[in-house]
């Protein structure tokens, strides 16, 4: 699998974390936020940063240097950024007071931001395609997703969108309770995204929705799945068993090889590892550590 390494950046410790869990906790919060990304030749990463509760998106070089603020938000929370695989655009969610997702593109340097989603829509996640044309998003009705649980039978479904706002299409109707960690496979054309604990697929050709093949590979409780840029592996995170037993779960960092099957524990940091991601040429991975 290669050498591995860790992007050096830290967030805040676990028991912080969760104290901050709620928005108005953040008014005053300095640190970063939520999402990492690698842009494919590995040179760039964006990531949100807040500075005095006001979250935006920054890039740097992968070395940490020439950092260059992206997004100027007003009144909301920039988060989970994605570069496009040419790396000329970048994509983020805008989250407001109530918590609703907009979906956001813009150059690579934060020029022409425009929001791709409708107000109607929550966007719990987005990934590009490899034609860097497309987008596919996951998508409820953002009133819906005000209700308490229990009050709505609506769910997420999984759109399409090109950059320039055209051609929004829904791809399913299936109303899934959690629709997150979204994979581009060119190489199979599909879907990869979690429900709960199942990964399942949308085959792109046959428009079908299936459970991947891994899914009764993984642990009971996992998170933050990623899917290496070959297709071989798998990172995540999951609740470690020494932590299981006591009043604050901790979460650390395992990778699955998928020719094989082994499954290795990566981290030990006695804290709350998330958003791993992969380095593309080296195939090296990072990760954050909350």
């Amino acid at each position: 699998m290669g050498a591995i390494a860790f992007v050096a950046l830290l967030l805040i410790s676990s028991i912080s974390y969760v104290l901050l869990a709620d928005r108005d906790a953040y008014k005053y919060y300095t640190g970063l936020g939520s999402g990492l990304a690698i842009s494919e030749d590995d040179q760039f990463i964006a990531f949100s940063y807040f500075n005095n509760g006001n979250s935006a998106i920054y890039t740097a070089g992968q070395d940490g240097r020439d950092v260059k603020r992206v997004s100027n938000p007003e009144r909301v929370y920039h988060l989970n950024p994605q570069f496009s695989p040419d790396g000329s655009k970048i994509l983020y969610l805008s989250k407001d007071s109530n918590h609703i997702k907009s979906l956001y593109i813009a150059n690579v340097d934060g020029a022409n931001p425009k929001k791709l989603s409708n107000n109607s829509q929550h966007i719990s996640g987005a990934v590009f395609s490899d034609d860097n044309e497309t987008i596919f998003f996951a998508s409820m009705p953002a009133e819906e997703f005000k209700k308490t649980e229990g009050e709505t039978q609506e769910g997420f479904d999984l759109f399409s969108v090109k950059i320039d706002g055209s051609q929004m299409e829904q791809l399913t109707d299936r109303d899934f309770y959690t629709m997150d960690s979204l994979a581009f496979s060119a190489e199979k054309k599909e879907i990869l995204f979690k429900d709960f604990d199942d990964i399942n697929a949308f085959d792109l050709e046959d428009r079908r929705v299936y459970t991947a093949d891994l899914s009764g590979e993984m642990p009971t409780d996992f998170f933050h799945l990623t899917l290496s840029p070959m297709l071989n592996a798998l990172a995540y995170t999951t609740i470690t068993e020494e932590s299981k037993e006591t009043s604050l779960f901790e979460y650390d960092l395992f990778l699955k090889d998928l020719k094989d099957g082994d499954t290795k524990r990566l981290t030990d940091l006695n804290s709350s590892v998330v958003s791993p991601v992969f380095l593309t040429i080296k195939m090296k991975f990072s990760s954050w550590n909350i």
